[in-house]
C-alpha cells in the first residue's frame, strides 16, 4: 500500500495536488496545518488551521500497522518527543506521523518510529520542500523521503 504523507503545506494547493498527480497513492494523509488545500484523503488539525473540525489526532489501522497522526504542536515536538512518544505508548501504536517543525525527520524510539515529512511549501531556510512515501505490508514498513524541486 503506497502512502502520501504530507504536512505543512500552508495553502499551497497547487503543489499539493502536482505531488498527488505524481505520486498516485493509494492513500493521502495530511498532518496539519493544511489552510485550504486538502480535498482527498484523512488529515489532523495543525495549529495554524483555526477552529477546523478535523481532529488533533487519529489512530489508523493500516496492512498490519496502528498508525497515529498528530500535527505535532501540542506535543510540544519542536522541543523534543518525549510527549509525543508518552501519548504513543497510551495508544499502542508502533508508527507516529507528525507536524509543525517543517523539517524531515525520521526516528526510532524504543519499538515506535516516528516520522516527520517535513514542510510542502515552507521549508527552512536552505533547504527545499519535502513530503514522505510510505510502503505498508504486513509487518513491513517502507520510509522514503522526496524533495519538491523547484
Amino acid at each position: 500500500m503506497k502512502v502520501l504523507v504530507i504536512s505543512d503545506s500552508h495553502g499551497d494547493q497547487k503543489t499539493v495536488e502536482e505531488i498527488i498527480r505524481k505520486e498516485k497513492p493509494d492513500l493521502s494523509l495530511h498532518l496539519g496545518d493544511f489552510g485550504r488545500d486538502l480535498k482527498e484523503g484523512i488529515s489532523v488539525r495543525g495549529n495554524c488551521d483555526g477552529l477546523s473540525h478535523f481532529p488533533l489526532k487519529r489512530i489508523l489501522e493500516l496492512k498490519g500497522h496502528r498508525i497515529m497522526m498528530s500535527h505535532g504542536h501540542k506535543e510540544g515536538v519542536k522541543r523534543g518527543l518525549n510527549n509525543l512518544y508518552y501519548h504513543a505508548k497510551e495508544q499502542g501504536v508502533n508508527i507516529v506521523l507528525f507536524g509543525h517543525t517543517h523539517l524531515p525527520l525520521q526516528e526510532r524510539i524504543g519499538d515506535i518510529l516516528f516520522l516527520n515529512p517535513g514542510s510542502v511549501s515552507l521549508p527552512p531556510p536552505g533547504r527545499k520542500g519535502s513530503y514522505l512515501i510510505l510502503e505498508l505490508e504486513q509487518g513491513k514498513i517502507e520510509a522514503q523521503f522526496e524533495q519538491i524541486m523547484d
